[in-house]
């Protein structure tokens, strides 16, 4: 099992057809989604308008993680803008439902590198690749982090999974 990947999974099509599929980027207050520890981030965030085809765009480039699903991973879009960050932080536990614990996290990259400076996701001693199209995968016990953005704007998707969204067996990558 690995404990954490980042490669260039996703095509620049694919990354654009996946942001059409965000309902907009609203502050904590104005936002619905669940959010886990808001004193320890800032930034903006959007819920997904359509699993299903999120789903179809997805899951053919993940199943060979284990990934079964993304119903239950909470995904969200986040937007971290000039000044916003997320300090040191594990994944165990999120949102509303801190009793399911989570396994394995999946970020996308959904902006270009050259769409901002500052941002830098660090999982333990790993660096996460900052193109556009990256998917970074880690267990969700991996204390990770994104530097404050110093110009410019990032846009990911954030998916969260238990042990009923993972095929976890000796084939599987995860």
């Amino acid at each position: 099992m690995i404990d954490f990947f980042s490669d260039i999974i996703f095509s620049q099509n694919e990354c654009d057809e996946i942001l059409k599929l965000n309902d907009g980027f609203n502050s904590i207050d104005e936002s619905k989604v669940a959010i886990a520890i808001p004193s320890k981030r800032k930034s903006k965030f959007g819920k997904v308008t359509n699993i299903e085809l999120l789903e179809s765009i997805i899951l053919p480039k993940v199943s060979r993680f284990g990934i079964l699903n993304l119903k239950n991973s909470q995904p969200m879009f986040i937007q971290y803008n000039v000044g916003d960050y997320f300090k040191p932080h594990t994944d165990v536990t999120y949102g509303s439902d801190s009793s399911t614990i989570r396994i394995y996290t999946l970020i996308i990259q959904l902006s270009d590198s050259n769409d901002y400076e500052g941002g830098t996701l660090r999982v333990e001693n790993n660096y996460a690749i900052r193109d556009r199209g990256t998917a970074i995968i880690f267990r969700s016990d991996k204390v990770h982090e994104l530097t404050e953005v110093t110009q410019g704007c990032r846009n990911i998707l954030v998916c969260m999974f238990s042990k009923n969204d993972l095929n976890i067996n000796k084939n599987s990558i995860i």
